[in-house]
């Protein structure tokens, strides 16, 4: 793996080069500087890159690296789906032909796989459904109809049950002003667990109407806020309930978010958040027609198009802000945060930026241009491209620590890497799609 260490890029302006194209509209143009000196000479010939583990040659639809393997859906030579499973050495483990063109694969784990039917807001719910294979052969080992999943942890797979629901979703109340948060349908929500092999129910809850969910896997963890204003935590596996908190709050949850000591709670109807307190449920502080995320250790950020802003968590305080970037990419074990741009990433000429910035100042580590980040990543890893020479561009990932990037391969993957990474590889669309080993 070759590393670049770029260092500082404040006295080093990039060439003159045609702005890239985007693919799609929903990538996230990016970038990453070098030095001068090397900045000038570097090219896709000067560096070695690794073969690639495994190339998949065709019309590929979609691509997703989950629980230890790769899964791929393309159109076989009879122009019909297929989905095939690859292990991480590239050795084929299973190809399933004639699969639904609806059927999306959604979560994994390293026994079973799961396939989503009419995984979009459009399909009725009774029209949707999930199917778990087993992982290692692609068998059929259960079917649920008018189900969505929401995780996997512990031998379970969590479920929404839409059976209740009529032929058509719920719309939420229209409201012209758009920074006004929205109210959601007002309907109940039926979870179930089930058992990830067999698909027998495990647990079951019933969320009243006018409650909202949020889901966090990486904790096990299944919690809801009510109108009463109660925050109440379930345990994903077992079902039973680990703690209610009880917030100075009451309406109709538009949204919520919780962090370690905080929560942000948005209210329907109105504009902006509401911090409160976890320990007390007393609430801290309000931000106006925004959103805020957590970019930090005792942060909280707005992110607009006037930029990134950060507070301070207990007291709302602002503490710096960097204007237009309006992306978070990546907050790290030691409180940095990679920004960049989300359509755009400079508002006054669009050159594609990524910005290393303390968490807890502002103050920023690194700066980089001439690299273009791909829309998708796992396991924390940022993935960038150098688009040049035209069907030849450097693809590697971006070390936050060190403002470097280690070169993984060589591919004409567009003027924007259309990538995934995770459990230590890196694929990319690349005339097919192209994976290679991240060192």
């Amino acid at each position: 793996m070759n590393l670049i260490d770029l260092g500082e890029a404040a006295d080093w302006a990039p060439p003159q080069t045609p702005r890239p194209r985007g693919r799609l509209a929903r990538r996230w143009p990016s970038a990453l500087a070098v030095l001068a000196l090397a900045g000038a000479l570097l090219t896709a010939d000067t560096f070695q890159t690794r073969e690639p583990v495994l190339h998949v040659a065709g019309y590929v639809i979609e691509f997703e690296i989950l629980a230890g393997r790769l899964y791929v859906k393309r159109v076989d030579a009879g122009q019909r789906p297929e989905l095939s499973a690859y292990a991480l050495g590239g050795r084929r483990l299973w190809t399933l032909p004639g699969t639904d063109p609806d059927q999306v694969v959604t979560l994994a784990t390293p026994g079973v796989v799961l396939l989503a039917t009419g995984a979009t807001m459009r399909t009725p719910p009774p029209d949707r459904a999930v199917t778990a294979l087993d992982a290692g052969t692609g068998r059929e080992l259960w079917r649920r109809s008018a189900a969505a999943p929401h995780g996997a942890a512990g031998g379970r797979i969590l479920l929404e049950d839409l059976g209740g629901r009529g032929a058509a979703e719920p719309a939420a109340e229209p409201v012209a002003d758009f920074s006004i948060n929205r109210t959601p349908p007002q309907v109940e929500t039926r979870l179930v667990a089930v058992d990830e092999r067999t698909g027998a129910p495990a647990w079951s809850a019933t969320v009243p109407a006018g409650a909202q969910v949020e889901y966090d896997i990486e904790q096990r963890a299944v919690r809801q806020l009510g109108p009463d204003g109660v925050l109440q935590t379930r345990d994903l596996v077992t079902g039973a309930v680990l703690g209610r908190e009880q917030l100075a709050w009451s309406g109709t949850p538009s949204w919520f978010t919780t962090g370690a000591v905080q929560v942000v709670v948005s209210t329907a109807g109105r504009r902006g958040a509401d911090v409160f307190d976890r320990a007390t449920g007393r609430w801290l502080w309000n931000v106006e027609n925004s959103w805020l995320h957590p970019c930090g250790t005792g942060r909280w950020c707005r992110i607009d198009g006037t930029g990134v802003r950060a507070f301070d968590a207990t007291s709302g305080r602002p503490v710096w802000g960097v204007p237009d970037y309006n992306h978070v990419f990546v907050v790290t074990d030691d409180d940095a945060v990679v920004l960049g741009g989300f359509g755009t990433s400079a508002a006054a000429t669009h050159d594609p930026v990524l910005l290393v910035a303390d968490a807890r100042t502002g103050a920023i580590r690194h700066r980089l241009d001439g690299w273009v980040v791909g829309p998708f990543a796992r396991d924390a890893v940022v993935v960038v491209a150098r688009p040049d020479p035209p069907g030849a561009s450097l693809v590697g990932v971006f070390d936050p620590r060190t403002g470097g990037v280690g070169i993984v391969g060589r591919g004409d993957v567009g003027p924007q890497p259309y990538c995934t990474a995770g459990s230590g590889r890196l694929a990319c669309l690349n005339g097919g799609l192209t994976v290679w080993k991240i060192p």
